[in-house]
This record gives structure tokens, sequence and C-alpha cells, in this order.
């Protein structure tokens, strides 16, 4: 996996929380 996959998916993950 690239960097920017994990990042994409972290920030993903965060906005989830974030709602």
């Amino acid at each position: 996996m690239r960097k920017e996959d994990l990042m994409m998916k972290f920030r993903k993950n965060q906005n989830k929380e974030n709602q």
C-alpha cells in the first residue's frame, strides 16, 4: 500500500468520527 492510500483511508476514518 502506498502512503497516499493510507492517508486517504485515515482521512476517511477521521471524517466518519467527526460527523
